[in-house]
């Protein structure tokens, strides 16, 4: 839970209706915002490395789409009824783009979901829980500081956990399977060989 710094006195959970509601008032049009775990928070500050990420390593994945799929860039994927909203930087989903004017994707419509991290490590990390309790089979996490890449899988619902976590650093491949088909795809193509920042 995100629950380490609250204040002493009552606060405001948010239920996703609300927190749309809010949205479609115009609320947030000045704001980066996204509902986790009831809290409205604040998304990170985008910066030229970050998008920079985003545009690599969707050029990446998007020629290993599998046909029926497609990317979702920077928005919204649904984790059930009355749960967090959160927007990660990637998402291969099922379907067309059509299919989401409605209602956004949820876990079960996810085949990868990847979070870039520069300044928001931490926050990621506990975002996983999230995507473990909507059934989201693969996550990644790439940590632009380090210049390494975390691997969940093996959702567990129940517990809001992943069974496995793999971290790959720059040398060695991550091997990503997507509807049956294999890749290997090495850790450096992920990130800027400009920057050599280290944890």
């Amino acid at each position: 839970m995100l629950e380490s710094n609250l204040p002493p006195f009552p606060v405001w959970r948010w239920t996703l209706d609300e927190y749309h509601a809010l949205v479609d008032q115009g609320s947030f049009d000045d704001e980066r915002v996204e509902l986790l775990e009831g809290w409205i928070v604040p998304k990170m500050t985008r910066n030229p490395p970050h998008d920079a990420a985003v545009v690599r390593i969707d050029g990446v994945l998007r020629p290993l789409i599998p046909s029926g799929y497609h990317m979702r860039v920077q928005s919204a994927v649904t984790t059930g009824d009355s749960e967090p909203e959160p927007e990660p930087e990637l998402a291969i989903v099922s379907g067309e783009t059509e299919d989401y004017e409605e209602e956004h994707p949820g876990g079960q419509d996810i085949l990868l979901l990847v979070e870039i991290a520069d300044a928001s490590l931490q926050k990621d990390r506990r975002k996983t829980r999230v995507y473990a309790a909507a059934g989201v089979n693969v996550v990644w996490i790439a940590d632009l500081r380090s210049r390494q890449l975390e691997v969940y899988s093996g959702p567990m619902a129940a517990s809001g956990e992943y069974q496995n976590r793999h971290v790959y650093q720059v040398g060695e491949s991550i091997p990503l399977t997507l509807q049956d088909r294999g890749h290997e795809i090495p850790v450096e193509r992920l990130f800027s060989r400009k920057r050599q920042e280290t944890p």
